[in-house]
């Protein structure tokens, strides 16, 4: 068996032996790289649809003061409980596939994996958000829909104050005490909110805790990702020094048998990478709970 360096294109005819040593690490480095990739399009896609669900309560909110004499249907509650269920299954489906994705990529024996899951543990712990979402996620998937009621309202904080006009979807207790599967510690303390409870806090926090646990995942496997990269950036680097070819499209290692057959071919290129760092610059932690979006304009002083 030997092991070559190329690119797969027609017009390159070079082929530069590589120690089997240099095909297993890259490898290896490509397919965690492929793996390590997937957290981060699965956060992003859970972080695009809380967007989602916040823009519906500000598009219905500018609704509200721009056509006073709306009223609410059940399209609107539709609309709302379409979003959160949105993100409540795009926040389980990151929640239970990380840690799978740690086991494949770190094979440490499921310690990085064991630590991410300590750390849902202190989460769900410690947010009381992170538990009435956690709970609601489950009756939504095999209940009812999540948002009972909306109420609009406007006001002022003081004659002189701009008018402020909200939306607030409500969650109804009675409906949830009827699911005999809610559990019902989590029922108790959002009795302590009272009947209806505002779907808004809870969300914002939820969703921060999720952030929190994203960033855990991202220094679990910092330096992993960093020799991985190396590795791949390597490979480039090395077909360019030795080949004299600054081009790397088609770049591939390659394993060749006795009889000049491949048996086996592994891409190597950076889009990967690219992409995890896109979506890692892109989604960088937020505290939603302290932020506030406003089109209000500011009196000249």
């Amino acid at each position: 068996m030997k092991y070559i360096l190329t690119r797969q294109v027609l017009e390159c005819d070079v082929e530069l032996e590589i120690s089997r040593a240099r095909f297993e690490t890259t490898k290896a480095a490509k397919e965690n790289l492929v793996v390590a990739l997937g957290p981060e399009e699965k956060y992003d896609i859970a972080i695009e649809n809380y967007y989602e669900y916040e823009s519906e309560l500000l598009n219905q909110a500018l609704r509200g003061a721009m056509f006073p004499y709306h009223s609410w249907s059940i399209g609107n509650i539709q609309a709302f409980s379409k979003r959160l269920m949105n993100m409540l299954a795009a926040c389980r489906l990151y929640l239970d596939s990380v840690r799978h994705d740690l086991n494949l990529m770190c094979r440490d024996g499921g310690h990085k994996a064991e630590n991410f899951r300590e750390q849902i543990s202190e989460e769900y712990d410690a947010s009381m958000g992170y538990r009435a979402m956690d709970a609601l996620r489950n009756y939504v998937q095999h209940r009812a829909l999540p948002i009972s009621s909306l109420e609009y309202s406007s006001k002022r904080e003081s004659p002189s104050h701009d008018k402020y006009f909200v939306v607030i979807p409500y969650v109804n207790l009675r409906r949830l005490e009827l699911d005999r599967k809610f559990k019902r510690d989590i029922l108790d303390e959002l009795k302590g909110l009272g009947d209806r409870i505002d779907i808004r806090p809870l969300v914002r926090e939820y969703i921060l805790a999720i952030g929190r646990l994203h960033n855990t995942y991202r220094q679990l496997v910092s330096q992993d990702l960093e020799a991985w990269e190396y590795t791949i950036s390597g490979v480039g680097e090395e077909y360019r020094k030795r080949s004299g070819d600054e081009e790397t499209v088609g770049l591939a290692v390659i394993a060749i048998d006795d009889c000049d057959q491949y048996v086996e071919s592994i891409p190597v290129f950076v889009g990967m990478i690219e992409r995890r760092r896109l979506l890692e610059k892109k989604n960088q932690l937020v505290d939603f709970t302290k932020v506030v979006i406003t089109n209000q304009v500011s009196s000249s002083a």
